[in-house]
């Protein structure tokens, strides 16, 4: 069984629905409306992942022999986590990069004294077999930047 904490990344065709995915979410409102609306103040912490190195996870743990599934659970992550309105400023900053814009960020704003509890999503026993994460989200925010542009702008 795989836990997955939050992938993201460009799907194999605009109409395959990965856009209730945050990052995936975010992108799409940045090239359609050049805004990034958030429902939250962005202070929580998630765990991100690119849909790269989640597919290649599942491949990793299909070969993996008996012996080395143990009870079957893996989390699915980078290991590390990060606000979430940090990844809206690394999506803010690849587009201005990648399409020579800069979306807005609209959020409501922090409450007084508001704190996000720290995320540990440990990832280790997916490392123990020897796993290792090569996805590049700067790489796999532009591609889905690129796709968005091509699949909602250009093809209107």
């Amino acid at each position: 069984m795989i836990r997955l904490s939050n992938g993201f990344g460009a799907p194999t065709h605009p109409n395959v629905n990965t856009w209730m995915l945050l990052v995936n979410d975010l992108c799409r409102q940045a090239v359609t409306s050049k805004i990034m609306v958030m429902r939250s103040s962005g202070l929580q912490q998630r765990d991100f992942i690119t849909l790269h190195d989640v597919t290649r996870v599942i491949g990793h743990i299909m070969d993996l022999p008996k012996a080395k599934l143990g009870d079957g659970i893996f989390n699915v992550g980078n290991g590390k986590s990060m606000q979430v309105i940090d990844m809206v400023w690394l999506i803010q900053m690849r587009c201005t990069e990648v399409l020579g814009f800069t979306p807005k960020i609209v959020r409501p704003k922090p409450m007084v004294g508001e704190q996000s509890a720290r995320l540990d999503y440990c990832v280790e026993k997916l490392l123990s077999t020897g796993f290792n994460l090569n996805g590049n989200p700067n790489d796999e925010i532009d591609d889905l930047l690129r796709m968005c542009h091509k699949s909602f702008i250009t093809a209107n």
